[in-house]
């Protein structure tokens, strides 16, 4: 369970909101290294708070406070909010198979394949963002889209409203992710050039036979290229380590399941191996979840909860 620290509360206790919205005051010390739940301070907060530990962890200083936190779903892990400009979409290969999507639509009488445009109040949302993140100075990570495909061919109607939105945040760094990387590149913005500083683009890959989308997004140029491997079906390996070149973040997680779906088969040797090729590439590693059905499908690895993420802030790559 991850949070950020907001700053000081009562007392002087570090003052910490959830990623789920919540917020919980607590104060660290070095003997909370070994209690059972997370909270991720920033570089500089973790160098002058615990400057015993900093310096051990190589992307982030993971600090353990004690307590409980409350469940939160895998984007609030990931990323720092959810947006969807449309929702709704056409599955797409396996992966899509059991597309929680489609799943809690269905179960709220929607079509999950009847693609529409948000309503005008909810484009609101992120340039309301941006002016919350601009005025504390800070960076926030947005997903984009939890609910449908930012470059599928239905909503070519409505992309270029969304890159406007997009380039009018800039203390929002968008992370799009699309398993449609065959479209991506004659769907980008005309004045794209090397990437907008404030877009990373991914992809999900569930299969081997699927790893050519990596060709597919080396070829773009942008600030960081990223992977979900989510759900993850089969083991990768060796295939992966050829495929890899170009990528600064990989996330890993087996397929969810519920009441009327039960998840494929996950192997935590899948994710160890495709850990244990980040860790020699200095690649970090983000592991949400194994598999199961929900609230079984435990973040651990090996006792050990990887969830390592890139700095937001990336300086311009000049390939392609």
């Amino acid at each position: 369970m991850l949070g950020r620290v907001l700053g000081k509360g009562k007392g002087g206790r570090p003052k910490v909101r959830w990623h789920n919205g919540q917020k919980w005051t607590k104060p660290f010390s070095l003997e909370d290294l070994h209690a059972p739940y997370v909270c991720v301070l920033s570089a500089a907060q973790a160098a002058e708070q615990f400057p015993e530990a900093y310096g051990s962890y190589p992307v982030e200083t993971i600090v353990k406070p004690q307590g409980r936190a409350k469940k939160s779903r895998k984007h609030r892990l990931q990323h720092d909010e959810s947006y969807n400009f449309w929702k709704h979409c056409h599955k797409f290969s396996e992966g899509c198979k059991s597309c929680s999507m489609s799943l809690e639509e269905a179960r709220r009488r929607n079509d999950p394949e009847d693609i529409r445009r948000c309503i005008p109040t909810h484009w609101k949302k992120p340039l309301k963002w941006q002016r919350d993140a601009a005025a504390a100075g800070v960076l926030k990570s947005v997903f984009a889209c939890s609910y449908s495909d930012f470059f599928m061919a239905e909503a070519d109607e409505w992309r270029e409203d969304a890159w406007k939105i997009i380039k009018a945040t800039p203390n929002l760094i968008w992370q799009l992710a699309s398993k449609r990387t065959h479209l991506i590149a004659e769907r980008l913005p005309a004045d794209w050039g090397d990437g907008y500083p404030n877009v990373w683009l991914g992809t999900s890959v569930e299969l081997k036979k699927h790893l050519g989308r990596l060709d597919d997004l080396r070829k773009i140029p942008c600030r960081m290229r990223w992977l979900d491997f989510a759900p993850l079906l089969e083991d990768i390996m060796p295939d992966l380590a050829s495929y890899l070149e170009g990528f600064g973040w990989v996330n890993v997680s087996g397929e969810q399941g519920c009441k009327q779906i039960e998840p494929r088969p996950f192997d935590p040797q899948w994710a160890r191996n495709i850990r244990d090729l980040c860790k020699e590439r200095g690649i970090p590693f983000h592991h949400p979840q194994g598999g199961g059905k929900y609230g079984k499908a435990y973040p651990l690895l090996d006792g050990v909860r990887h969830f390592a993420a890139p700095p937001l802030l990336q300086e311009a790559k000049h390939d392609s």
